[in-house]
């Protein structure tokens, strides 16, 4: 419930596609190694909002959930066409993708955060997608199509694969 209210907040402010806003001419899957996420929310307790302790999928397709504060962390590996997905969209970036900021539909609401980071195999890591900050407004690098791909793409594995709440032990 607290997901949905919270996707439900944050997703309406990403606003309809615009035009592509840069050429997004990026690397071959192969050379992307980690995309993690990070986010935060307004007024829900650390264990219950998705992504807040980072979400991290390798180019092998494993995952790693956490760790929290005390330690605890979940290990996993996404499915093989969740994999697929996440190579055909990680042939759109790299780390000379151009940075593009965006105003969304409606400005993000104080305390909310979401930020998805890229590395690749040579050690460059680019922040991919940012929602929240002190602009309020979206940045993201490549054409807008292929981050709010990207962006939606980790989210499903956010809601597939990420604890809620977070296990305290």
């Amino acid at each position: 419930m607290i997901a949905a209210l919270w996707m439900f907040s944050v997703l309406p402010m990403l606003g309809p596609p615009s035009a592509l806003l840069g050429t997004g001419i990026g690397s071959s899957s192969s050379h992307w190694r980690l995309i993690s996420l990070q986010t935060a929310c307004e007024a829900v307790l650390d264990d219950y909002c998705p992504g807040r302790y980072g979400f991290k999928v390798q180019s092998d397709g494993a995952y790693t959930a956490g760790p929290s504060p005390n330690g605890r962390q979940v290990v996993g590996r996404i499915k093989p066409d969740e994999l697929r997905r996440l190579h055909q969209l990680m042939s759109k970036f790299s780390a000379e993708s151009s940075v593009h900021d965006r105003a969304p539909k409606h400005p993000a609401m104080p305390g909310i955060k979401d930020q998805i980071y890229i590395e690749f195999v040579d050690g460059t890591a680019i922040r991919a997608y940012e929602l929240g900050g002190s602009a309020r407004q979206i940045r993201h690098i490549s054409a807008w199509d292929d981050a709010r791909r990207l962006h939606n793409v980790v989210h499903k594995l956010l809601a597939r694969y990420y604890p809620q709440p977070f296990p305290s032990e």
